[in-house]
């Protein structure tokens, strides 16, 4: 049994008003964004700077170690980020963030091996081969052209959707290279759409394949690419290589927002050659002046067109028991009820 510890410390820059919120799911939600500018002097004078910092630990302390399994250890990140919007001239604009983590006390390199949940923190890849602790990346660098109810973005971002998040809650957001877009063009209705070529991971500072395993010959290749807990082993870097492969994510998504009573989603989200799924989603919300009740049903079906047979039907390829190994095709079914009143919340 694994006991875990962990702090995070958030501090916003001192503005009146708050620039920005945190929400629950650790995604931001600016208050304060950059105003138009008349002339390309502007563009930069009228830009807002966002500033965070942030403290992250973990301890594992376990009942019986194994050696080469499970090892007591400790990580400590302590870092944040700078983010500078630009103001907006015609419409075109820019976004720079720059994030941190640094390691100011840490275990000896050969404990590496042993993060799991506390590799977040810092690089292992970097710490096995380079010995180097702590990790700096420009994680958000794009351009965008926006009116008032769409934004189309070029470059490294965060993209927040039903089947990709930033998952920040750690040091580092994870974020993605490509195009997007994001639309309400029909009032209180929300669009979005996206090409995405490349991901960074939130221990990373480089950004690399989207869905690639690194079965590389180097003991410590595995952690170069999409080494995420999620990420399928059976697709390996080499094997999409081989079948001339070139993962990229294709996804749309509708919805209407979570202020209605009634709310919906779809999502259909694509690795071309590889697999797709699609969701929907169906809500209801009800409240009085003490409570708030919410009900809400998802399916979701994955398409396999490739990478069962590729990778088979396992993320850590243990196939046994399965009454299709070679196959990803699969069905979700889900139903959630939300009681809340005040500060409290059943689920």
């Amino acid at each position: 049994m694994a006991f875990l510890y962990s702090t995070v410390c958030l501090l916003q820059a001192g503005e009146s008003p708050q620039k920005r919120e945190l929400k629950n799911d650790m995604t931001e939600i600016y208050n304060i964004l950059p105003v138009n500018a008349n002339n390309v002097n502007e563009i930069f004078t009228k830009g807002e700077l966002y500033g965070r910092l942030r403290f992250n630990s973990f301890i594992f302390n376990w009942d019986e170690e194994i050696t080469g399994v499970r090892k007591d250890y400790y990580t400590i990140g302590v870092g944040g980020s700078l983010i500078y919007k630009s103001a907006y001239l015609n419409g075109f604009g820019f976004t720079l963030g720059g994030y941190t983590t640094q390691n100011p006390l840490h275990m000896d390199d050969e404990y590496v091996k042993y993060y799991t949940v506390g590799k977040g923190v810092l690089s292992r890849y970097k710490v096995a081969t380079q010995g180097e602790y702590g990790l700096t990346s420009l994680a958000q660098a794009y351009m965008e052209y926006r009116t008032n109810n769409t934004s189309i973005r070029l470059g490294r971002q965060i993209f927040e959707s039903h089947m990709t998040k930033s998952n920040d809650i750690k040091m580092i957001p994870n974020t993605f290279e490509g195009i997007t877009l994001q639309s309400e063009f029909v009032s209180k209705y929300n669009f979005k759409a996206a090409f995405l070529t490349k991901q960074k991971l939130r221990d990373h500072t480089d950004f690399h394949h989207v869905f690639a395993y690194d079965d590389g010959p180097g003991e410590y290749d595995k952690w170069r690419e999409n080494d995420d807990t999620a990420m399928h082993k059976g697709i390996t870097l080499s094997k999409l290589e081989a079948a001339g492969i070139d993962d990229k994510i294709l996804l749309i998504e509708f919805n209407n927002g979570t202020q209605e009573e009634v709310e919906w989603l779809f999502n259909y989200t694509a690795v071309p050659e590889l697999f797709s799924s699609s969701t929907l989603d169906l809500g209801y919300k009800w409240m009085n002046n003490s409570y708030q009740v919410a009900t809400a049903l998802r399916y979701t079906h994955q398409f396999d067109h490739g990478a069962g047979e590729m990778g088979g039907a396992n993320l850590k390829t243990n196939t046994v028991g399965y009454k299709n190994p070679n196959s990803l095709e699969a069905d979700l079914y889900g139903a959630r009820l939300d009681i809340a009143k005040d500060s409290w919340k059943f689920r």
